[in-house]
């Protein structure tokens, strides 16, 4: 049996049997094979298979849909092991079933090894600074700095190739201090991070005492750090007791500071925090060759620093985009997997998320022989807090539609427990309908839900308006129930503003008049073409617009 193999960013890989002639691949939830993508069209592209041949076509997406490479224009034979990508998403197409080798892709798509991670060494930005300093000083000075360079770089090769190996933050500042109190002998040293705007405020502090990693509060004096943060240049101070710059200052007295270094850290862009040492009354004073030394390591640290923090981060952004595919599949499962096929009823749904996961619902109930209940809603705010609340509208609802209560009753449970359940600046637009499959006859009850609308066959436009405000707002609140009927040809629309306010460019709204006039000059279509048809001219009227709502839309047909 043929099969395709997907990498998609932040999931693991995962095979797709191809068991029909036809398979959709998309965002939305009623393609064959979703894709939580957000470079993904609705419906993005389909897989066909005509006897034996597979062939790939793209349904006109945004961003196109590339095979080994080549955007496609029209459908194309696929052969074993091809590759399609399409957005972020890497697809292989196996011909058949075997044995083959793990291929691991990049979230860029393209074919990675592991290797073990490796940093840059400023080595040339070092030297380029050097030479220009060079050509400044003196020639005793000069003939001082090329002895030094020699020795400097024999030093900076070893600690570049310490330093190349991967560790959390908290150790790779351990390790540096320790390095630092191994090229240049010190009494104290601590390293520290720059937190925000403010040069006062630091993070990540690690001290050293006597070469000894340590959890004793060590005393520095603000002057130091503030001239080094000020001026961005490393400061040496040979005796800081007859410094007019310190030797009034308390900390330099109470701690017995003698001789002291204290160098920026530059990532060639900013500084990011300060390596301070120093030696007691007693001790042999810092010297410029140590200076130096130190402000090489303290070049070369900063940037190791920077891609370390930026790994974690990207890190931490991968496993929590990982939480949030995981949540995506758990909220997709909470949504109908198909709507019901009855007699008498032409029925079609979709709901695209702005994000991994949203804040909009829809479900059908089967109440009986002849009733459906059909639900809406809307949670107020998106991304995980709306998905939650909206789980447990699900969960609430469910339990107690099985109580057979009247649907006043329901709105009026359902009101007080989302006003229990949820933050007070939370709530929910609600529409609740049971429809008679024969009869057409529909009661309802709508909680601050866009109204939805009836589109007869002759195009006359019913609004089923609310009979309450939305769930959530205030407790034990009473809601009004409605009626309305479906006629042979008649429409159901039920939406959520995601669909009628969606804006392009300009800022302009699709409306929900253009909403209504794409169904009254389509009514012949049936409701799953009607539904494609809308969101297609909404995604068209968008444009380059992102979607910045959830996007529902129920169509229900009386036939």
């Amino acid at each position: 049996m043929a099969e395709l193999k997907i990498w998609t960013p932040h999931k693991k890989p995962y095979t797709f049997p191809l068991i029909q002639e036809e398979i959709s691949i998309g965002r939305s939830s009623d393609n064959d094979l979703i894709i939580s993508d957000p470079l993904l069209s609705r419906k993005h592209a389909t897989i066909l298979q005509r006897g034996e041949e597979y062939f790939i076509k793209d349904n006109k997406s945004k961003n196109g849909t590339f095979l080994n490479g080549v955007k496609i224009t029209k459908e194309e034979p696929l052969k074993d092991k091809n590759k399609i990508k399409i957005g972020q998403t890497i697809i292989q197409f196996f011909a058949a079933e075997e044995e083959r080798e793990e291929e691991k892709f990049s979230e860029e798509g393209e074919i990675f090894e592991e290797t073990s991670s490796t940093q840059i060494f400023p080595l040339k930005n070092l030297l380029t600074q050097y030479e220009r300093g060079i050509k400044a000083v003196s020639e005793e000075e000069e003939s001082f700095l090329l002895q030094w360079q020699n020795k400097a770089l024999m030093t900076l090769k070893d600690l570049s190739l310490e330093l190349l190996t991967h560790r959390p933050l908290r150790e790779l500042l351990e390790q540096i201090m320790d390095l630092a109190g191994r090229i240049i002998p010190a009494r104290r040293g601590a390293l520290m991070l720059k937190e925000g705007e403010k040069a006062k405020l630091y993070s990540n502090v690690i001290r050293y005492y006597q070469g000894k990693p340590s959890s004793k509060p060590i005393k520095i004096s603000r002057s130091i750090i503030n001239s080094v943060l000020q001026n961005q240049a490393s400061l040496l101070t040979v005796d800081a007791q007859m410094d007019d710059r310190f030797s009034s200052k308390e900390s330099i007295i109470a701690e017995n500071v003698h001789s002291a270094i204290c160098l920026p850290l530059w990532n060639n862009k900013e500084v990011i925090g300060l390596i301070y040492m120093d030696r007691g009354l007693g001790e042999k004073p810092f010297n410029k060759e140590e200076l130096y030394l130190m402000s090489s390591l303290a070049n070369m640290a900063a940037i190791k620093i920077e891609n370390t923090k930026l790994f974690e981060e990207a890190l931490e952004k991968k496993a929590l985009e990982e939480q949030l595919s995981l949540a995506a599949e758990i909220q997709r499962s909470l949504l109908p997997r198909q709507c019901p096929c009855i007699g008498g009823l032409d029925i079609a749904a979709s709901h695209i998320p702005c994000s991994y996961v949203g804040g909009d619902y829809y479900d059908f109930f089967s109440l009986s022989e002849d009733r459906l209940g059909i639900a809406i809603a809307d949670v107020s705010g998106k991304g995980p807090a709306g998905a939650l609340l909206m789980a447990t509208l699900r969960a609430a609802l469910a339990s107690q539609i099985r109580l057979k209560i009247s649907l006043r009753e329901l709105a009026f449970y359902l009101n007080n427990f989302i006003y229990q359940s949820s933050a007070n600046n939370k709530y929910i637009t609600f529409f609740y309908g049971e429809i008679d499959y024969e009869g057409g006859m529909l009661n309802y009850i709508n909680a601050g839900h866009n109204p939805p609308r009836i589109i007869t066959k002759g195009k006359k436009v019913i609004d089923l308006p609310a009979g309450g405000l939305s769930l959530g707002f205030f407790p034990d609140r009473s809601y009004e129930e409605d009626k309305a009927k479906l006629n042979k040809g008649d429409i159901l629309l039920l939406f959520t503003d995601g669909v009628s306010e969606r804006t392009n460019l300009a800022g302009e709204e699709f409306g929900e008049g253009k909403l209504v006039n794409l169904i009254k000059k389509n009514q012949k279509l049936d409701a799953q073409k009607l539904l494609d048809l809308i969101f297609d001219e909404t995604e068209e009227f968008a444009s380059q617009s992102a979607q910045e709502d959830d996007m529902t839309l129920v169509i229900v047909k009386k036939i």
